[in-house]
């Protein structure tokens, strides 16, 4: 029959069970001003719309697949799909996009070459992005976060600085969260671990380090306090003043404390003693008292008010004295201590002993000495 036009004022499909159908063997083309459906509208096969298609819903079960040159646009209503949509083009969105995917590896996905939202975007779940696929942010892309496949990045490649902002601690940790390797406090301290053992933090006096320190250079400009030892290796000197006029140093097999300018003052408001390694007293000197030398741990001469005392016997090549000598033992010229009467007489270039009455010698001297 050949194709005549006709004209259908109202049309109503009613079926008592099951769902009516309109059968076409070819295509069905309905030319009106509006077609208004008021019911749910089962496409078994393509649905080509040359003009503008308004729905307040739209539910896809298979692939919905948009050309370049076409779009789907959402003014007030959503859009749902329980499959895969693919875009070759760009997505604008103003309603809501929802997607039944659960995550990479459903088959219910969007993919789009572009997808841009005017609003808010609310992501429910997680997001997905592949190897070297970057979160940009910034007008210019200044900050990126990305991962190579090996290693993750947040990149900042803009002029500005980089804020890590917080209300409370900051803390940097593996992926377990089960080690801290570093820790930022409000109004405290910043701390610095190593295997999850704190080594390093801040004070608000300055920082204490628990361990030991390792520095190939260390300069205070105030005043150092150690609560523990200090520890210099052989050959490693210690240095005071600007020009390193003092220095203290051991080389392994001596110790030296060498000053290169003025004097070297111990001071101290007790007793200073210098003792062995041992603890064998070698010296000793008491303010307001007495100095003291020692052999053998033995004290052997001490300063007194009058003079000096010495325990033990005194050998000297000269002795001068210039006042009184009282001697309460005998008088050793290295030979031999002469014979009772006699008195030590000097010959010019030595000693000898003479007799006391018959040699000149003061009867008054003589009595003085013996």
């Amino acid at each position: 029959m050949a194709d005549k036009s006709f004209g259908i004022k109202e049309l109503n499909l009613i079926g008592a069970s099951g769902t009516p159908t309109i059968t076409s063997p070819n295509n069905l083309n309905l030319n009106a001003s509006n077609v208004a459906i008021s019911t749910d509208v089962t496409i078994g096969r393509h649905l080509d719309v040359d003009g503008h298609a308004e729905f307040d819903n739209i539910r896809t079960s298979g692939i919905t697949t948009l050309a370049s040159s076409g779009g789907i646009t959402t003014t007030g209503g959503d859009f749902y799909t329980a499959g895969d949509i693919n875009f070759t083009g760009n997505l604008y969105q103003n309603g809501t996009l929802f997607t039944s995917g659960s995550g990479a590896g459903s088959t219910d996905n969007v993919v789009t070459n572009s997808l841009v939202v005017t609003g808010i975007a609310t992501f429910q779940q997680n997001i997905y992005l592949g190897n070297n696929d970057r979160i940009n942010l910034g007008g210019t892309n200044d900050l990126q976060i990305y991962n190579t496949g090996s290693n993750s990045y947040i990149a900042d490649i803009g002029v500005g600085d980089l804020y890590l902002l917080g209300t409370a601690a900051i803390n940097l940790q593996n992926s377990a969260g089960s080690e801290t390797y570093a820790k930022f406090n409000v109004d405290g301290a910043s701390e610095l671990y190593y295997d999850n053992s704190k080594k390093f933090e801040t004070t608000g006096a300055g920082v204490t380090v628990t361990g030991t320190t390792f520095s190939n250079q260390l300069n205070v400009a105030g005043v150092s306090t150690f609560n523990d030892d200090v520890h210099l290796g052989d050959g490693d000197d210690l240095y005071f003043g600007n020009d390193n006029d003092l220095r203290i140093s051991h080389s392994g097999s001596d110790a030296t404390i060498y000053n290169s300018t003025g004097n070297i003052t111990v001071t101290t408001a007790g007793t200073f003693d210098l003792l062995s390694t041992s603890s064998e007293r070698l010296a000793r000197f008491t303010p307001n008292g007495s100095s003291e030398l020692y052999h053998n741990n033995s004290k052997k001469l001490e300063t007194t008010s009058g003079g000096i005392d010495v325990t033990g016997h005194t050998e000297t090549d000269t002795l001068r004295v210039s006042g009184v000598s009282t001697f309460q033992g005998g008088i050793h010229d290295g030979t031999s201590l002469g014979t009772s009467g006699q008195i030590l007489s000097s010959t010019g270039t030595g000693l000898s002993w003479i007799d006391a009455a018959g040699g000149g010698i003061d009867p008054v001297i003589s009595s003085m000495i013996f």
